[in-house]
């Protein structure tokens, strides 16, 4: 594939660079600010100490050079955190005749850079090759370096030059440029001669999207397409022969019908670098949205707004579905129903830098698997709309790493209506959220075990007093398949949220809400019952609420059975809904929970104190006003139409006859 050497700048690297910081370090008297000055074409055999902030006029993709000098008269490492925190690039130089000064690099300045972990490449340049040594001590030098670019990976090139002599000055910087906008670090290994990982990441999601009919190679058509798209050029038909037989040579199964397959493409990418052309790589990476960092930039995702009110929510298409259904049964080839964990993270790992379902968040989510260690297709699709409910940004990232193209991003995604405007109707959203409330060993966990099936973790393979979720489908026959998330709120994390919450605060963003007693205890009930006063009071009184008895392998007491009939007469509730998690027994919980959430009923507002008073003032204002009115109009009636029929006269006195004047035939007097 052609060079990227005569193209024009790329729009990406102008976004990235308007201008490239570089900080200038090394030993006294190594000559920084004489190669700084030299640079303007200049030399001053005497120096200033530390010279001020110098710009130095674009050179390559049009991107100038900001150079930092600094003074070598402090080694204190909080000073030189300072000093790095906010470059690009780091230009640590040292003499050719002072052998102490490449001795310090390693004892010293590369140490303690390393220590900072700032991520930024390091030029290193040799000053003062005027003064060049003899072949002893050039070779010893020589042995130095190499020594040090193998210990410090960081190191992008050395070059030397001389300020007096202006030579190689102009090509310092050049490289010192090129380490910002096509840095060697993040794509190749050169000791082991390989691709890093997230390079060779970036690159096969190159190949998936260019891979327009997925029959796993680039045809003629794909590559010409990919040639265009990054370099503004297509290949001439020799030039396309003269790839596909270089590549053939080296890795025989890199080529297959006259296309490229992934292997010939990896091939191809690394043999540039190989030969130094990192700017032909970058130009790829950065067409396909990449920043220095070789993660998706977030220009990719601009058009979409993230800016929701807090009863609003974002979810999948049907769009991402499709493509999520294909990806995971390209996985099933057996179509055995389930497929490793182990290889659904294996596979996302080939394109993507980091697992989305990873970290503690994660580790307290259950979906539906068919045994321990496998996923379902429906466990699959349940953590993405999961993870689009929590992290929608991340999410719709992770759907491009996969290899969704960036052209569609805006149709993978929608946003819920606000709940306020769903009200009098029935909600719109596709993923349904029910907070589960209830006392210690209520039986809340093995009500989300009940969601996704008997093969979630059991009681005994779960932490105890940690507050789970679990996601999966329900279909109701009125609303039709919707997803439902269940996540426990124990005792602790109640009165938490409780404290936080207000307008805008996480009842906001919840569907319905459950409160869960165990069956044969009082206190529970009462425990619960006390929770849904409180929860549906903050909530504005909007919310539904339902009460759900656990534990009913036996039917419940008589005396509590009493009490909690009266509780909902009283609350103008539906009485409590009956489930067996040990005889596996949830009847119709779950469907319920998705109508009530969709378009509740009559019973499902609870009719709590703060609820009766509201809506005793409201009557009582309902009534004055009516009064208001009938006052005014009584006032109306008696002021302008009494008089009138009366025939007495009008508001201002005047009699109705003399107002009319002399009749028809009649005489003034």
């Amino acid at each position: 594939m052609a060079d990227a050497k005569g193209t024009g700048p790329l729009d990406r690297e102008k976004l990235l660079y308007d201008t490239a910081k570089v900080v200038v370090l090394g030993d006294p008297g190594v000559g920084k600010s004489s190669l700084i000055a030299a640079a303007t074409e200049s030399f001053d055999p005497n120096p200033p100490p530390c010279l001020p902030p110098t710009r130095l006029p674009p050179q390559m993709e049009n991107v100038p050079l900001l150079v930092t000098d600094t003074s070598s008269r402090s080694e204190n490492s909080a000073s030189l955190r300072e000093v790095v925190k906010d470059v690009d690039v780091v230009l640590l130089c040292y003499a050719v005749d002072m052998m102490s000064s490449i001795q310090r690099l390693k004892d010293y300045w590369l140490p303690e850079l390393r220590k900072l972990e700032t991520g930024r490449p390091i030029v290193l340049c040799g000053c003062k090759m005027d003064n060049a040594p003899d072949e002893y001590s050039f070779e010893i030098q020589r042995l130095q370096l190499e020594e040090l670019l193998k210990e410090f990976r960081e190191i992008e090139t050395a070059i030397e030059c001389s300020a007096r002599t202006l030579s190689f000055v102009q090509e310092v910087f050049h490289f010192v440029l090129k380490a910002v906008i096509h840095p060697q670090l993040p794509l190749y290994d050169t000791m082991n001669q390989k691709l890093k990982p997230r390079c060779a990441q970036a690159l096969r999601r190159v190949f998936l999207l260019c891979d327009h009919d997925r029959d796993n190679r680039l045809s003629e058509r794909e590559i010409n397409a990919f040639q265009i798209a990054c370099f503004n050029t297509p290949l001439q038909p020799d030039e396309l022969v003269s790839v596909l037989e270089t590549v053939g040579e080296k890795i025989p199964h890199g080529v297959k019908d006259n296309g490229l397959t992934l292997p010939g493409f990896m091939f191809l990418n690394a043999l540039f670098m190989e030969r130094g052309r990192f700017e032909t790589s970058w130009q790829v990476l950065r067409r396909f949205g990449y920043t220095n960092e070789l993660t998706l930039s977030d220009e990719l995702i601009q058009e979409v707004s993230f800016d929701i009110s807090p009863d609003q929510t974002m979810e999948l298409t049907d769009r991402a579905i499709v493509f999520l259904t294909d990806w995971f049964n390209k996985l099933d080839s057996g179509k055995t129903g389930g497929v490793k964990e182990a290889k659904i993270v294996s596979e996302m790992e080939e394109t993507t830098p980091e697992h989305i379902w990873s970290g503690p968040e994660w580790d307290s989510v259950l979906v539906a698997n068919p045994h321990a260690g496998r996923v379902t297709l429906e466990g699959f699709l349940s953590n993405w709309r999961y993870s689009m409910l929590i992290h929608p940004k991340e999410t719709l990232k992770q759907l491009l790493y996969l290899g969704c193209d960036s052209q569609e991003v805006v149709d993978l995604c929608t946003t819920t209506k606000r709940r306020k405007l769903e009200r009098r109707e029935q909600l719109s959203r596709s993923v349904l959220q029910c907070l589960v409330f209830g006392s210690k060993g209520c039986g809340k966990t093995s009500l989300l075990r009940g969601l996704v099936g008997s093969s979630a973790p059991t009681a005994q393979g779960l932490e105890a007093g940690h507050n789970y979720v679990a996601v999966a489908s329900v279909t109701s026959p009125q609303f039709g398949e919707r997803t439902l998330v269940l996540k426990e709120v124990g005792p602790e994390a109640a009165s938490a949220l409780l404290k936080q919450d207000g307008e805008g605060g996480p009842l906001e963003a919840v569907d319905v809400a459950a409160f869960v007693f165990d069956g044969n205890d009082a206190k529970s009930f009462a425990e619960a019952q006390s929770l849904m006063l409180q929860v549906s009071t903050t909530a504005g009184d909007y919310l539904p609420c339902l009460f759900v008895a656990s534990k009913l392998d036996q039917p419940m007491a008589p005396d509590l059975k009493s009490d909690c009939a009266a509780c909902c007469a009283e609350l103008k509730m539906r009485e409590p809904l009956p489930i067996s998690a040990q005889n596996g027994e949830f009847g119709s919980l779950f469907r319920t929970l998705v109508e009530t959430a969709v378009r509740p009923g009559p019973k499902d507002i609870p009719e709590t104190p703060a609820r009766k008073a509201a809506k005793i003032r409201r009557l009582w204002m309902q009534r004055l006003l009516l009064a208001g009115v009938a006052g005014v109009v009584a006032l109306g009636v008696a002021v302008y139409v009494v008089p009138r029929m009366r025939g007495e006269g009008r508001p201002d006195g005047t009699d109705v006859a003399r107002a009319r004047g002399p009749g028809r035939g009649g005489r003034a007097r």
